[in-house]
């Protein structure tokens, strides 16, 4: 999906097949100011919103199979939202609850943009939209009746069915919210500091707050612990209690930890520059690691973004499995580049890092794709510059690059055993 401005000056929408470039359809828009993709609620619509010259925000729904308008929510929603995360709750019953800026949470008909109910005393944006800096962002979460918000530095309890308070705890997180989630044993919420709330109160179940983690440590939830990969120590806390364990520790280059997942009883700890394995004990199973080109490739990574996630997944994925290892390229004529939507530095079975090392003989700037479960590098795209505009697709593994301001470009990955 691409939004942007056209060479004479029209905004524009368009969905692009991401195994060839073929546009699906396009369509003018009169509210690109401030745009923003908001999200995919059900497999038929996708919410977009933006300014209109008249300084009116609108909110839309448009057919994701051929950009067919079904409605627009106007006069309701007045704030930006370019910068912050899309919390959204899709119901079994055509209906989601939203929040996306400073308006607060409301709830609406999906077929018709009809707005069932809405949290009027409300001032806090959500929050901050980490997923884009590798980090995570806090979500809306449900528990029976009552529905879990983000609120700037709390959290508000609110009854599904009408938006009504029942409770906001007191005692605040030191900054905005960045994970709120529901576990085995209560309401996990998490700032500067984390705590487990009874889901019913707000009250705390420990005896202090833990406070012994910076907010981007990545952490994993199992039934009776979390797990948290700090910049040089791997520990546990005990749900029950709060108390901390150290249980392995490591040197990650002057880099850290910002994203975690298991897999079969073992632990991959992800940076930029490092993929590295612990198992169920702690011991370190493979760690990979790739100098850096510099910061500003890293800085600009992510800035383009052309997943074929939102339409075409199954042409993709179908043309990847067809041809796995061959190299292809192709350009585009597309808007002017101004909007992102599905970004990854990972697919299901592989990491990808950028970095200036040599391999093989060779010198320059490389892409390099690494094997989740062996740490092997299974393949590498070299390219000429230290700070390339490039998206990881991560359906297909197909790298999209913005090679001008109208023109995106697409590669595959060749096999390398280097």
């Amino acid at each position: 999906m691409l939004a942007g401005e056209a060479k004479d000056k029209r905004g524009i929408v368009a969905a692009l097949r991401g195994t060839d470039g073929e546009v699906l359809w396009q369509r003018d828009i009169d509210y690109l100011d401030r745009f923003k993709f908001v999200a995919i609620p059900d497999d038929t619509r996708l919410l977009l919103y933006g300014r209109k010259k008249s300084g009116d925000y609108s909110l839309v729904s448009v057919g994701l199979m051929d950009g067919s308008e079904h409605w627009r929510l106007e006069g309701v929603l007045e704030r930006d939202a370019r910068d912050r995360a899309t919390l959204l709750l899709p119901d079994t019953d055509a209906t989601a609850i939203l929040y996306f800026t400073k308006d607060g949470p409301f709830r609406f008909r999906l077929d018709s943009g009809e707005v069932l109910w809405r949290v009027d005393d409300w001032d806090e944006d959500p929050p901050y939209n980490l997923g884009r800096s590798g980090g995570s962002s806090a979500t809306m979460v449900v528990d029976g009746d009552l529905l879990f918000v983000p609120n700037g530095k709390k959290v508000d309890a609110l009854r599904v069915q009408d938006g009504s308070r029942v409770w906001r705890v007191e005692r605040n997180f030191g900054i905005e919210l960045v994970d709120t989630r529901i576990v085995s044993r209560g309401l996990l919420v998490r700032g500067r500091t984390f705590d487990l709330l009874d889901p019913t109160t707000g009250r705390s179940l420990w005896a202090d707050r833990t406070d012994r983690f910076p907010w981007q440590t990545p952490l994993h939830m199992d039934t009776d612990a979390i797990y948290l990969a700090a910049e040089k120590t791997f520990s546990s806390v005990d749900l029950a209690t709060g108390r901390v364990t150290g249980l392995a520790e490591y040197d990650f280059y002057g880099d850290q930890p910002t994203q975690m997942e298991t897999t079969e009883g073992s632990f991959l700890l992800m940076s930029r520059q490092n993929l590295l394995c612990l198992n169920g004990e702690g011991a370190v199973e493979y760690h990979t690691y790739f100098k850096a080109p510099g910061v500003s490739g890293w800085q600009k990574f992510g800035r383009l973004a052309a997943s074929a996630a939102l339409t075409g997944l199954s042409h993709a994925s179908a043309a990847a499995a067809a041809s796995p290892g061959s190299f292809y390229s192709y350009s585009v004529f597309t808007p002017t580049l101004s909007a992102q939507y599905g970004s990854t530095t990972e697919s299901p079975k592989s990491y990808f890092m950028y970095t200036g090392q040599p391999a093989a003989g060779r010198e320059g700037f490389s892409l390099v794709r690494v094997d989740k479960a062996s740490g092997a590098v299974t393949g590498r795209l070299w390219l000429d510059e230290r700070d390339p505009s490039y998206s990881v697709d991560s359906h297909t593994e197909t790298v999209f690059y913005q090679a001008t301001d109208y023109e995106l470009g697409a590669l595959r990955f060749q096999r390398d055993p280097h």
